[in-house]
């Protein structure tokens, strides 16, 4: 038997770096199962990319996407050890009735077969522990990459300008930018003067249509390559996400020194916590334009005090500390 593997579904930068910290071959999913997909197609990917995962490993880890050993394991008896890392909104969506019907059920029923789990942060396991607790459990967390991470702390943001940014790809009620876009609107009622960049891969006409209001104080930046620039004219982030285990788009506005609101249902809200119990949302746009105001409301001292505090607490979050995180926990619950 050979040691490990990770199945990546998506192939992120840090949880590349996972499994090579782990010491895992690599399976790549190339066909992957999505969102609003054809069901037939879905289905088959479904059970190919299942079927396609080899059984002679000791541990398997996964990219969020367990299901795929796991129906192995029911189909074929897979014997391997199955890790998953729980790294997107997958178990957020299961457990709050996002996804309904049969694929919820399937979902939630292949969680059994799941050995242990790698979870972001304390929200990480809060969500497992709702859903499928008593199992052997590792807390790690994801970094800031090595070619943002010292441009980002030498960062000197406007904190007293009025522009706040939010940045979000793929999934709107994920990332929370209908929230956001709701809030701003309220927000504007109170102060003329503000103005939101959302940066994201989602098409304008799809986020603006949101804005009811059109008041052309939204930008949708599409296609940015350095967010350095977006973040070093912003005084305020908002991440008011739904599931989002722990965004690494907050943490890099906080090494930036940039404040941030987020979530009650947001991972970094256990940084965010520690740096002013104010910035902390509920999945609300009444409640997240109401701290809006009040953040604009504040001192330039303030505001300055609070752009220090979050700063230091994103400084943890660099390659080398949280890779060596990753490998004691994965080495915790691993069988050898």
């Amino acid at each position: 038997m050979r040691d490990s593997l990770i199945i990546l579904n998506g192939a992120n930068q840090v949880h590349v770096a996972f499994g090579e910290a782990a010491g895992a071959e690599k399976l790549l999913i190339e066909e992957r199962v999505k969102k609003r997909q054809f069901a037939p197609l879905k289905a088959f990917r479904l059970l190919k990319n299942s079927l396609s995962v080899p059984g002679d490993y000791r541990n398997i880890l996964c990219e969020s996407c367990y299901y795929y050993p796991a129906i192995k394991r029911r189909l074929l008896g897979l014997k391997s050890r199955i890790i998953n890392i729980n790294c997107g909104p997958l178990i957020y969506n299961i457990h709050s009735g996002r996804l309904k019907g049969a694929e919820g059920r399937v979902l939630r029923s292949l969680l059994k077969e799941v050995d242990a789990h790698l979870v972001f942060g304390s929200y990480g396991m809060e969500l497992i522990e709702k859903i499928d607790s008593g199992k052997p459990t590792g807390i790690v967390y994801p970094y800031i990459g090595e070619d943002r991470y010292d441009a980002l702390l030498s960062m000197k943001p406007r904190l007293d300008g009025k522009e706040m940014t939010l940045i979000g790809n793929d999934d709107i009620s994920c990332k929370g930018i209908d929230i956001a876009v709701k809030a701003f609107n309220r927000a504007l009622e109170s102060d003329k003067e503000l103005r939101l960049n959302i940066v994201t891969n989602i098409p304008e006409d799809g986020v603006l249509s949101l804005d009811g209001r059109q008041s052309g104080q939204i930008k949708v930046l599409n296609g940015v390559k350095d967010i350095k620039e977006v973040l070093a004219r912003t005084s305020l982030y908002l991440h008011p996400s739904r599931g989002d285990t722990f965004p690494r788009a907050s943490l890099e506005a906080m090494l930036a020194g940039v404040p941030v609101i987020v979530s009650e249902e947001t991972g970094t809200k256990e940084l965010v916590e520690k740096a002013d119990g104010e910035m902390l949302c509920r999945l609300d746009d009444n409640d997240l334009a109401g701290r809006i105001v009040d953040y604009f409301g504040l001192s330039s001292k303030e505001r300055q005090k609070r752009s220090k505090k979050m700063r230091e607490l994103a400084k943890p979050f660099n390659k080398e500390e949280q890779l060596e995180r990753f490998r004691k926990e994965f080495q915790k619950l691993k069988v050898r």
